[in-house]
């Protein structure tokens, strides 16, 4: 869900169709700035992350997108956020 958000703004931006993988190398060469969208959509996944964690209590919770690629520290971004977010182990 969260690629096809950001996939319909970068449509609306380079003003054509672009999938997940060509968002990647858009964003890696420069020639597509999306920062505020990531971080919008990095924020829709650390509150969605934190609820399974505060909910199941997970030994382990396996994270994978090819858009978490896009730039070199979108994972751990990801993961302080869903970390302020979740309670305390206890």
């Amino acid at each position: 869900m969260t690629a096809a958000v950001l996939g319909g703004w970068a449509d609306q931006a380079l003003g054509r169709a672009i999938d997940v993988d060509e968002i990647v190398a858009e964003v890696r060469a420069g020639r597509l700035d999306c920062r505020a969208e990531l971080d919008r959509v990095l924020e829709y996944l650390a509150v969605g992350t934190a609820a399974v964690v505060n909910v199941f209590n997970p030994h382990k919770l396996f994270i994978y997108g090819r858009l978490l690629d896009a730039e070199p520290d979108l994972f751990a971004r990801l993961l302080e956020r869903a970390e302020r977010r979740a309670l305390a182990p206890n």
